[in-house]
């Protein structure tokens, strides 16, 4: 489990450049900066809003799993539709969808005094709707760029996503704090808007539509996933991973009230330390491509840092351990994310990235209702300690199981016809 090798960095500098040369990309990554902004602006306020109405971790976690536990679900009828029909019509219908539910969500925290119940129906339809849009939106890079340039935009999808990371928790906390919760609520819906807007002159590649059945045309692109090495392992890392040690926002609201007597400006802060980190791995992973197994290592120091979060008494100590916990999950998902990409076949993309988003989000919602019942039984450190623990153990068992087989080629020649967030 040895750290992977660095390539020349003029030359992962240039790759980028001319990825943003491109006008396409450009454009669309305006979009997912607008989206990564509407969506952690609105996660900050569902956050704290749900925090203050119930005053419980184990609230916390599951109004989180609300929002991605339909992605166990749905996913791989998203993917199927990813693969059948056009993308660019289906995000336009998606980001009109997020707009309508984002300010209905708006209006009611304005205009009523909202109970649990209510905002957990309306984070559970945003949780719908994201369903339907994570693989789409992930797999629209492909019919945006030139084959050529998949793997450095794949990558920098990560990086985009992560600026919008940093701005949203700001924004959002900026307009609680002058105008009140709800109006991060708004923020989301005039991001959707403008995105929906911006669409309209991106140019897409045509690509060939599947038009088996539903059911077949999904158990053909499991079938396919299992039998591929790279994206097997890959997907089993990402597994372990969105089970364990990435749902550090649980606890972000309890360690900020509890441990650092904050409010809503200091959950903000936090969360756009983490997300700093996160851009900043992201941002790295580009530069490291070599067939080591990196995957591994990664994780391994995830746990490391998982627990110096735990164990962080003061404010400049959780504030470091926030960025080295974002920069190692930033490496780690878009190291994932470009492989993924860049190794699938053409006509099973939007379906593997639907696996992918089903995993990610999923597992990630099955992690959050865990996270926030050790912290509701044991506390916020504990809670972190455990889930490091767990993390490490199952990553020794997969890199065990698999430590007689050839490395993960994380590099891989993109095919000839050729990603958030996500």
């Amino acid at each position: 489990m040895t750290p992977p090798k660095q390539v020349d960095r003029g030359v992962f500098l240039g790759a980028t450049r001319k990825a943003l040369r491109n006008r396409n990309f450009r454009n669309y990554a305006v979009i997912q900066v607008l989206h990564s902004v509407g969506l952690w602006s609105q996660r900050v306020g569902e956050l704290w809003l749900v925090y203050q109405v119930t005053g419980s971790g184990f609230s916390l976690g599951l109004a989180t799993a609300l929002r991605t536990v339909p992605s166990l679900l749905m996913s791989p009828l998203a993917g199927v539709l990813a693969d059948r029909y056009e993308r660019k019509t289906l995000l336009r219908v998606s980001h009109l969808l997020k707009a309508l539910i984002t300010t209905i969500f708006w209006a009611v925290a304005t205009y009523s005094d909202p109970g649990i119940a209510s905002l957990y129906g309306l984070i559970l339809l945003l949780g719908l709707i994201t369903t339907f849009d994570a693989p789409i939106r992930r797999g629209f890079v492909r019919v945006i760029v030139p084959s050529e340039l998949l793997q450095d935009a794949a990558s920098l999808h990560t990086a985009v996503i992560s600026v919008g990371r940093i701005i949203g928790p700001a924004v959002g906390g900026l307009l609680i704090g002058l105008f009140g919760t709800p109006s991060s609520f708004l923020a989301n819906s005039i991001c959707a808007i403008l995105g929906f807007f911006i669409l309209s002159i991106i140019k897409t590649t045509a690509i060939v539509h599947s038009r088996e059945s539903l059911t077949k045309t999904f158990r053909s692109a499991v079938s396919y996933a299992w039998r591929t090495k790279e994206l097997r392992i890959t997907l089993a890392y990402l597994a372990v991973a969105c089970l364990t040690v990435l749902n550090i926002e649980v606890i972000l609201p309890i360690v900020t009230e509890v441990r650092l007597g904050g409010g809503s400006a200091t959950l903000s802060a936090l969360l756009v330390f983490l997300s700093v980190g996160s851009l900043l791995g992201s941002l790295g992973a580009a530069e490291r491509r070599s067939n080591s197994p990196s995957f591994p290592w990664l994780l391994a120091v995830q746990s490391v840092v998982t627990i110096l979060l735990a164990w962080a008494p003061t404010t400049p100590l959780v504030i470091l351990s926030l960025i080295l916990v974002g920069l190692t999950s930033g490496a780690f998902l878009g190291r994932a994310n470009a492989h993924v990409q860049s190794v699938v076949e053409a006509s099973f993309h939007g379906r593997i990235v639907a696996i992918y988003a089903m995993i990610f989000v999923g597992m990630r919602s099955l992690g959050n209702i865990l996270m926030g019942f050790f912290v509701e039984h044991f506390g916020a450190s504990s809670a972190l300690r455990i889930s490091a623990l767990c993390n490490a153990a199952m990553v020794l068992s997969i890199f065990a199981i698999t430590t007689n087989s050839s490395r993960i080629d994380v590099s891989p020649a993109i095919e000839d016809s050729d990603p958030e967030a996500i």
